[in-house]
């Protein structure tokens, strides 16, 4: 078989045009640092990469999550131990107060300073979060916690006590706020309406600090102010289990995310020693073609003459 000379002029462009791709991919693969640039450079690679691109994203949104409600409770557990303060505080007024030698001054200072720690309560429950959202309205959190109605001259409660959540891990949700209508508004135990008609009492100079009926509604207040107290350091305890709830997944998503990174790394991280090896070779492979292409060109039936 004759091999004309356009066959293998032909099949010289071939060899320079496949070497010159092959060497443009390998510098392309060196000066970005990767070895599968595309889908088809190493399919099953490639395949893995995406799947741990997914999961990167969603680790760093879970983490993200975890960052703001672990924020959030932060601040509901600083505000709830302020309140706790202020509860043990009015109880031990509420003990001084109790004492049947006060006169009616000392009860009106009492009451006095009582209201102070009503208010202070009642601001606690009204605190926003840096975004302008009450913290414990519930899911209401446009609507302010508590208001005190001056025609029926007692405090509502404008919140609800259902819980938001948010997800912090693939099929995890962890409540994000803490509910306070079932603390200070609950049926029999209505904290803030019966101190501040306690607070009424005290200031009343008509009112019978002796009488069996004053004395049993201090007990009343004090064993209310303790119920609250229990409630609210039971709440300040399980925001506490969500706080090391959310630091142990937050841990572990750090932990699978670096996992992941490394395998990344081994899955696209181009070899330099052996990418060098390569680039030499084609452009070895390449001036050698190039060279024989042109002898090839010059030959001639005239030179067998």
């Amino acid at each position: 078989m004759r091999i004309s000379s356009l066959h293998t002029s032909s099949a010289m462009l071939r060899s320079i045009n496949n070497n010159s791709i092959a060497l443009n991919k390998t510098m392309e693969q060196m000066s970005q640092k990767k070895r599968v640039l595309v889908p088809s450079d190493d399919p099953i690679a490639s395949t893995r990469l995406v799947q741990l691109s997914r999961e990167q994203a969603a680790i760093g949104q879970y983490k993200s999550n975890i960052t703001a409600v672990s924020g959030s409770l932060a601040q509901q557990e600083t505000h709830m131990d302020a309140i706790n303060k202020q509860l043990l505080s009015l109880r031990d007024k509420l003990l001084t107060a109790s004492n049947a030698t006060n006169t009616a001054k000392d009860m009106d200072g009492y009451a006095s300073e009582m209201q102070a720690m009503l208010d202070s309560v009642v601001a606690e429950l009204n605190t926003k979060s840096e975004d302008g959202r009450y913290i414990f309205s519930g899911t209401k959190t446009g609507v302010q916690t508590v208001v005190f109605d001056e025609a029926s001259g007692k405090y509502v409660f404008q919140g609800n006590n259902s819980q938001r959540e948010t997800t912090v891990a693939n099929g995890i949700d962890i409540k994000e706020n803490t509910t306070v209508g079932d603390v200070f508004f609950d049926g029999s135990h209505d904290l803030l309406n019966d101190l501040n008609s306690l607070v009424g009492k005290l200031k009343d100079p008509n009112t019978d600090f002796s009488s069996e009926e004053f004395s049993d509604a201090m007990k009343n207040m004090i064993d209310t102010v303790d119920d609250a107290y229990d409630a609210v350091s039971s709440k300040v305890t399980e925001l506490g289990g969500r706080q090391n709830t959310l630091t142990m997944l937050g841990d572990a998503h750090t932990d699978v995310a670096t996992s992941n990174e490394l395998v990344q790394k081994d899955l696209s991280e181009l070899d330099y020693a052996e990418a060098s090896i390569k680039l030499k070779g084609y452009m070895v492979a390449m001036e050698a073609t190039q060279a024989t292409y042109v002898q090839i060109t010059r030959l001639s039936l005239f030179d067998a003459i």
